[in-house]
């Protein structure tokens, strides 16, 4: 889904010049003012009681997205929004208040809907960062219980979470670390998360106040663990399996995170997304065709900076998913990440979206 955020800058003189109450837009594929009579996209905005409505659709009158604002400058969302995908089908309904996911919103899915509810991680988020009571002595060591617990909690995880969909972009993928302790009545308590984007820490909360284990430990259970925001409904299976392997320092799989973070020409995962960008070559197949789609590979960047491991995580036709495999394989060498001032195997998942204008 493309993003409305960042079109702030340039929409605020256009409402601060306008005094009546409704404004349309012509935009580019990039969001930007466009002269052209046919343009890609077209905004639409309604001004009334200090609040501002705003509908973007592209010029075949296939929805992006629809919100309301008490501000422009910056966007604030507050009031009903509705998110479409990138074939113009409803993504998500809910309601923003004061720039924050609240109350109950409606996912469609594939053949069905799903509602969630964020009114308690909405409650949670100020004390996010309080101390945790808890006396680090007092944590379990049972190795076999606690991989057991993880293991259990991830597939929980996973089988709840939604990708919010102001995080849905053509960068998006998001591996975020989570800190938690698993009290003796199974449930999870004192969360860190790790991540600037509210949205996702929002929607790990909701999820996490959700699980209630069948698994219990006489003491409670401090946890740390990985979670990655970029799958879909058909591939949730390999997602789960995909994280569970111990982020250690000495696994042969790798690690998702590391004291420095391994870097492509000296920059991170979206420097090296744009390179994909400008070495990609739509298959004539899938152009023929009109198969557009995002592909998803997991990899990893071993201590001599090679990229290795290759594996499509979310498949869209067999040719976009072989010329996102042949990228990766001509990438040139990375910096290797460093742990405990180690080189150390680094994991990264990447989109790549293939899309015919």
């Amino acid at each position: 889904m493309l993003r409305t955020c960042f079109l702030l800058l340039f929409l605020f003189p256009f409402l601060c010049g306008y005094s009546q109450d409704k404004i349309i837009l012509h935009l580019d594929n990039n969001f930007e003012v466009t002269d052209d009579p046919v343009p890609a996209i077209v905004r639409t905005v309604v001004i009334k009681d200090k609040h501002y409505f705003l509908t973007d659709q592209y010029f075949d009158g296939k929805m992006i997205n629809y919100g309301e604002y008490n501000s422009v400058n910056p966007f604030i969302e507050d009031g009903l929004s509705k998110h479409y995908d990138e074939n113009g089908n409803l993504y998500s309904v809910g309601n923003y208040k004061n720039g924050k996911l609240t109350g109950e919103w409606i996912y469609y899915l594939t053949n069905s809907s799903d509602t969630v509810d964020y009114q308690t991680a909405e409650d949670y988020y100020p004390i996010l960062n309080d101390n945790c009571s808890f006396d680090a002595s007092v944590y379990s060591e049972n190795e076999l219980l606690i991989a057991k617990i993880e293991k259990e909690i991830l597939k929980f995880t996973y089988s709840g979470l939604k990708l919010p969909a102001r995080s849905r972009d053509i960068f998006s993928n998001y591996k975020v670390k989570v800190e938690f302790v698993l009290d003796t009545d199974s449930l999870i308590k004192c969360p860190k998360i790790e991540n600037e984007n509210i949205d996702l820490v929002f929607e790990i909360l909701r999820v996490l106040f959700l699980y209630k284990g069948n698994l219990v430990s006489e003491k409670p259970i401090k946890l740390k663990i990985p979670i990655l925001f970029n799958y879909s409904a058909e591939n949730k299976a390999d997602q789960i399996s995909l994280m569970d392997s111990k982020d250690s320092e000495n696994g042969d799989e790798g690690v998702w995170f590391a004291d420095e973070n391994a870097t492509f020409s000296g920059g991170d995962l979206r420097a090296f997304q744009s390179w994909m960008e400008e070495n990609c070559r739509y298959p004539a197949d899938a152009a023929l065709a009109g198969v557009m789609g995002k592909v998803i590979a997991q990899f990893a960047v071993d201590t001599e900076g090679n990229v290795c491991d290759i594996k499509i995580i979310q498949k869209v036709h067999p040719s976009l998913d072989k010329e996102l495999i042949r990228i990766l394989k001509c990438s040139p060498k990375w910096t290797p990440g460093v742990l405990n001032g180690k080189k150390v195997k680094q994991l990264f998942v990447v989109p790549l979206s293939f899309l015919l204008r």
